[in-house]
């Protein structure tokens, strides 16, 4: 049997155990801090099937995970040896480290920038963890990304338990025929989220690709601390294969069992399912929303902001079909005045406020996408130099724009259609 310590906020808690490809998760004492919702601390330990999905929604998936396991030398299905190596510094409060973690939370390591460009433009390029073990690729998801510690501009590679404070995403390459600039994309679609009133975390151009500023981190003083997070997947129990089959049913559940005030977070997803359609993001699925658990008792516990938003619309070889339905409705063109009636009454909301809230996102995400590509040029000036020449990218901004306005033009009517 493998053992590896788990730690959260910093803290022992636990250990995470292997034995012939099934995994267990054996407390500490009955006093610890539960990892996840699912798992609260008891004597016995979690078999395989009980802390399975927990544990492998915090890792890597797909074509990105395959890659990851060949740089690393390690079988695809392998959990536990990936985790071994990449669970320095999870989605959330949760560690898993082969020792103890320093006093001091750790070490910063500066990164020259040219060298961050070069890791991000070519993953093989990257150094493997034992070359250089500040580099961070941990969090779940399909898509490369590196994350690290900015302070004032400079980057930083986090070295024996220091946590990152920022996300990179680089454009996806490879995988999907016709995607281009989708950093750029993600940045534009956080950026109008941020312009039309949604909570979404700060996100900036950095180092030739999209960055942004981890909500799971926070800082009391001067000292940063983990904060914990699930995602829906894992609030439900389901493995991240299943993160698809996730309904607009399930995370009205979700809120309605973790949070207080849940009525307001029920109108929160809405407004993210409704600018979703407006942006032309079909692949909104379980796993892009969460609930953070900022201390104990569900009065600290809130929804995550926005997140991995990007106009899928843009790329004709992606789907169209949303992966969570509206109602019956899988396309726009079936959106319908029964598909809001379904969906209102799934969320407990009012028809009447979810049409009107809609076709105020229709007019403000309309108002905001006249000014929002000169605002993004001018608070990100290195996008200039690396995005170039200036009409592919303004090429880009304007294909945006054209699919964003068509959308809002579609959906308002929708919202006004009689049964």
């Amino acid at each position: 049997m493998e053992c590896l310590p788990v730690h959260f906020a910093d803290r022992l808690v636990g250990e995470l155990t292997h034995d012939r490809g099934r995994l267990g998760l054996r407390y500490a004492s009955a006093s610890a801090r539960a990892v996840a919702q699912s798992l609260p601390p008891r004597e016995a330990a979690y078999s395989d099937e009980e802390c399975r999905a927990f544990v492998i929604n915090l890792l890597p998936e797909g074509d990105w995970r395959g890659l990851l396991c060949r740089r690393l030398g390690l079988p695809p299905s392998d959990d536990f040896a990936l985790l071994r190596h990449l669970g320095h510094d999870c989605a959330g409060a949760i560690t898993f480290e082969e020792s103890s973690l320093e006093p001091a939370g750790g070490a910063y390591t500066p990164l020259p920038e040219p060298e961050l460009r070069r890791w991000l433009k070519d993953a093989m390029a990257r150094p493997t963890p034992q070359e250089a073990p500040g580099l961070r690729r941990a969090l779940s998801g399909a898509q490369d990304k590196l994350i690290l510690h900015l302070a004032e501009g400079e980057p930083y590679l986090c070295e024996r338990g220091a946590a990152s404070t920022v996300i990179l995403k680089p454009d996806i390459v490879g995988g999907f025929k016709g995607v281009e600039l989708s950093a750029l994309n993600e940045l534009f679609c956080m950026q109008l989220a941020l312009a039309v009133g949604l909570r979404a975390p700060r996100s900036f151009w950095f180092g030739g690709a999209y960055a942004v500023e981890r909500f799971d981190r926070v800082y009391a003083g001067s000292h940063l601390q983990r904060v914990h997070q699930e995602d829906f997947a894992q609030l439900l129990g389901l493995p991240p294969t299943a993160k698809y089959d996730i309904t607009w049913r399930d995370c009205f559940s979700v809120v309605e069992q973790h949070l207080n005030g849940a009525e307001a977070a029920r109108k929160e997803l809405v407004e993210r399912m409704l600018f979703n359609l407006l942006i032309g993001n079909a692949d909104a699925h379980g796993k892009n929303f969460a609930v953070l658990f900022s201390g104990p008792g569900r009065a600290h516990n809130q929804l995550a902001p926005a997140y991995d938003l990007l106009c899928t619309q843009a790329y004709p070889a992606l789907s169209e079909a949303f992966v969570m339905k509206v109602g019956p409705a899988r396309r726009q063109e079936e959106l319908s005045a029964a598909a809001w009636q379904e969906l209102a009454r799934d969320a407990g909301l009012s028809v009447e406020w979810l049409k009107q809230r809609g076709a105020e996102l229709c007019a403000a995400v309309q108002l905001a996408l006249r000014e929002l590509p000169s605002h993004i040029m001018a608070q990100n000036a290195s996008l200039s130099a690396d995005i170039y020449p200036a009409r592919r990218r303004d090429d880009f901004f304007r294909k945006l724009v054209d699919v964003m306005v068509g959308n809002c033009k579609r959906v308002g009517r929708a919202l006004v259609a009689r049964a």
